[in-house]
């Protein structure tokens, strides 16, 4: 995992409100609608790992995680905790860029339904 994908990310409340039916409450807040990642090295694991999360329209968060890997430009995440299929199954393929503090990925293919956020627009550090 590169140094600089590690910690929170998150999505801004309009990318999350455009989703549609998403968790969010209206008029979205960044206090009461966002989506996050977190990305975790594990020292001596074999892999690193993700965590995600998002509002709901209650205001609690929903979560989920598994494990990750980043070779160059592809981030691949497996072992979903919501997704049910597990290596070499269930491996969600995608492109990851960085443009000026924004992460954006980029689905390449995903067995599992991960959700629409990880696609709906660029992540920052900041909710």
């Amino acid at each position: 995992m590169p140094a600089q994908l590690l910690g929170m990310w998150y999505l801004p409340p309009a990318a999350v409100e455009a989703m549609g039916d998403g968790p969010c409450p209206s008029p979205a807040t960044v206090a009461n609608c966002f989506f996050w990642l977190r990305f975790t090295h594990n020292v001596g694991a074999q892999f690193d790992t993700y965590q995600e999360g998002a509002t709901n329209r209650n205001g609690a968060g929903g979560q989920g995680g598994g494990e990750v890997v980043v070779n160059n430009n592809e981030i691949d995440f497996f072992n979903g905790a919501l997704c049910g299929l597990h290596l070499p199954e269930g491996v969600g393929r995608y492109t990851w860029r960085l443009t000026a503090g924004l992460l954006t990925l980029t689905l390449i293919s995903d067995p599992c339904a991960r959700p629409d956020a990880y696609t709906s627009g660029s992540f920052s550090r900041t909710p």
